[in-house]
């Protein structure tokens, strides 16, 4: 998984659940990395890990630099005083920014004085100027604090960020599962007629809206597996979320989940690659100041899916 997608991971306490979701109805998937292609697939896998290694390490917002989840429902103004990151529900000498709600969902904020840098999550060299949050924005505090609102199933949400971080300060690099081609499989979509909503748990408790998009059949080592792919409440894109447990959950993996982020594939075509080397752990797996759906009982698997990231040790 490139460094770019593993935010839009929708951002694990952990849920007891059943374990089903390999199925003897399933329809075998195929092999999809050929030999001929296998060494640049290894190529490219190596150098996605290695630049999401590099990003961990530097980014302002790097997953394991962050401190602290603000959630407010009115109006909030987010403070750095000296050392201490807050929001406070009344502006004051150390507000940074201003946001304030509007109509539904929307919010838009606003620089309380002086200079302050913001850039576009996605791409931290795109500048963005105040007015309404349309997309997750990353603010530069100070040297060392950084903070990012979005918002995230509907609610408004700031995260804040420590350069100082011991996590950060000593981090080196994830951990991997050696690069396997047994675990990129093809597998058949069956799209469901109507998307059907669901609320998916999450690690601090709440819930994030989702609705199911398509079940994706499968096999991995001769056993015919099933996932369902889902998609986030209100989203238009064509992206499909797989959150999953396995056999090594809790145990060589993040105990809660790992997710998979596909694109789901023109309405004429009835398969799609599932790579399980590209599966990443959620962000709650470095700090928990983030809030990480967990799968359903349907996406839990029997079989040992030892392929992608391992857990991370902290």
């Amino acid at each position: 998984m490139s460094p770019s997608r593993y935010r839009a991971g929708a951002a694990a306490g952990v849920a007891i659940l059943a374990v089903v979701g390999c199925r003897a109805d399933g329809e075998s998937g195929a092999r999809a990395v050929q030999a001929r292609d296998e060494l640049a697939w290894r190529t490219k896998v190596t150098q996605e890990r290695a630049d999401k290694d590099r990003e961990f390490a530097t980014s302002p917002s790097s997953p394991v630099a962050a401190i602290e989840r603000f959630a407010p429902t009115g109006p909030a103004y987010l403070a750095l005083d000296g050392a201490t990151l807050r929001v406070d529900d009344r502006p004051g000498p150390a507000t940074q920014v201003a946001f304030q709600p509007a109509d539904g969902s929307a919010w838009s904020w606003q620089a309380a004085g002086g200079e302050l840098r913001a850039t576009a999550a996605a791409d931290g060299s795109r500048a963005l100027g105040p007015g309404r949050l349309s997309e997750p924005t990353v603010f530069r505090l100070s040297e060392r604090f950084t903070a990012m609102a979005q918002i995230a199933s509907g609610a408004f949400v700031i995260t804040g960020f420590d350069a100082r971080r011991k996590e950060l300060l000593e981090f080196k690099q994830l951990a991997y599962f050696a690069p396997d081609p047994r675990f990129a499989v093809s597998a058949k979509i069956e799209r469901l007629a109507a998307a059907e909503p669901i609320k998916l748990a999450t690690t601090r408790g709440l819930t994030k809206s989702f609705v199911r998009r398509a079940t994706l059949r499968f096999e991995l080592d001769g056993t015919p597996c099933t996932l369902t792919a889902f998609r986030a409440a209100g989203s238009t894109g064509r992206e499909l979320f797989v959150p999953f447990r396995d056999a090594t959950s809790g145990q060589q993996t993040y105990g809660a989940a790992r997710f998979l982020d596909l694109d789901e594939p023109d309405g004429g075509t009835s398969t799609l690659t599932l790579d399980f080397n590209e599966a990443y752990n959620p962000l709650c797996a470095y700090s928990p100041a983030w809030n990480c759906p967990i799968p359903p009982p349907e996406n839990v698997l029997k079989v040992a899916v030892t392929a992608g990231e391992r857990t991370y040790a902290h």
